[in-house]
């Protein structure tokens, strides 16, 4: 069967938010909301490259990518990469290599538009099987952090729930969605509780503070390490993604500057992973120290993600002390998060891989904050 592969048109819309009821949810009002917000609200490219799998007029594939701004060495330099995802293809035409050839095209466009690099920061198995065929390098895989309540045993914790399922589990997905919004909910209660105890220089809300968080992440250093540009249009379009919610804990003294903030999310439909704590910065280890206990002693019987920070290892000590702890290896081996880079320049040069002396195949080479996957 032959397929034309081309790049999206406004006439496919209603028919990409139909295949993406396999990816995103089953709520094609909730799946147009996600498009415009991460394909056309974006702030750093106005023409985002989509390619769509066809089949005479239906579209059963598709893969896209969209811009989020990473930085790298101790200039911040600004460094041109686009971060692929949304592969999908429709359940009855898998199997026929239409991921590998939507990916060819992206491929092939994005090194049209000069743009340096491809990053994926939430691939699957499926994904990473047609990435590492394809020439992409993964970096060492990343181990969260967890904090679980006290008397559960730790167990191992998927960082992705799947991302495909039969219409057949919507019913019984319907009351995980209800449980996860309704997680924020809870904890918006339990929060005010320990603020107050806690007193002046804790606040908790549920909206983004641009301003004030990207000066405090402008003032932390990152040690020459790539990491997402924390600046005030990320923060505005990185904490509008409709398929999560999100509630923030900052810490400030008598009404200063912010010395810290946490970032906690819950998924939307379809996803059932529990709280993450998706982004954080503090001054010190101390304030965020606070900011982790007013969190734990507030999550109760609910377990909390995280992923660790390669920066200071100080504040690895404020997470350890809150009680998080790497997850042990799953038996069997699970596909655990990982930074997947593709240049697109000459990727036969070792040079190719590195950028200002950073190697992108170093996991340790990363400041990472679960932000940088749109699937949180």
């Amino acid at each position: 069967m032959a397929y034309e592969i081309r790049r999206y048109e406004a006439g496919f819309r209603d028919q990409v938010l139909e295949l993406q009821r396999y990816l995103w949810s089953p709520d094609l009002a909730l799946n147009d909301r996600c498009f415009a917000w991460k394909y056309e609200r974006n702030p750093w490219v106005s023409e985002p490259p989509i390619f769509l799998a066809v089949d005479g007029r239906r579209v059963v594939g598709m893969r896209g990518a969209f811009a989020i701004p990473w930085v790298v060495g101790p200039e911040r330099r600004a460094l041109r990469a686009l971060s692929a995802g949304d592969t999908v293809v429709a359940p009855d035409h898998r199997r026929r290599g239409l991921a590998s050839q939507i990916n060819e095209a992206l491929v092939a466009e994005a090194r049209r538009a000069s743009w340096e690099f491809l990053i994926n920061t939430s691939a699957g198995r499926v994904v990473r099987r047609l990435s590492a065929h394809s020439g992409w390098r993964t970096t060492e895989e990343i181990w969260p952090l967890t904090r679980r309540p006290k008397g559960v045993a730790l167990g191992f914790w998927p960082p992705m729930a799947p991302r495909s399922f039969p219409f057949r589990a919507i019913a019984w997905l319907s009351h995980r969605s209800r449980r996860d919004l309704g997680l924020l909910d809870v904890l918006d209660r339990r929060l005010r509780r320990q603020v107050k105890r806690r007193g002046a220089g804790v606040r908790i809300s549920s909206t983004v503070c641009p301003e004030r968080m990207a000066a405090l992440a402008a003032s932390t250093s990152t040690g020459g390490r790539i990491r997402l540009r924390k600046d005030v249009p990320f923060f505005r379009w990185r904490f509008s993604n409709p398929l999560s919610g999100y509630r923030f804990l900052f810490a400030h003294e008598g009404g200063g500057p912010l010395t810290a903030y946490v970032a906690v999310q819950a998924h939307g439909p379809l996803h059932d992973t529990g709280l993450n704590l998706v982004d954080w910065e503090a001054s010190s280890p101390e304030a965020l120290g606070v900011l982790l206990s007013t969190l734990v002693g507030a999550v109760g019987a609910e377990r909390i993600n995280t992923w660790p920070c390669e920066v200071d290892p100080t504040f690895h000590a404020a997470f350890s002390a809150a009680g998080f702890r790497p997850v042990p290896r799953p038996q069997p081996p699970s596909v655990l998060p990982a930074i997947m880079c593709l240049p697109l320049r000459d990727a036969s040069s070792d040079d190719a891989w590195s950028v200002d002396g950073v190697d992108l195949t170093r996991l340790e080479d990363w400041d990472l904050r679960m932000t940088a996957s749109d699937f949180y």
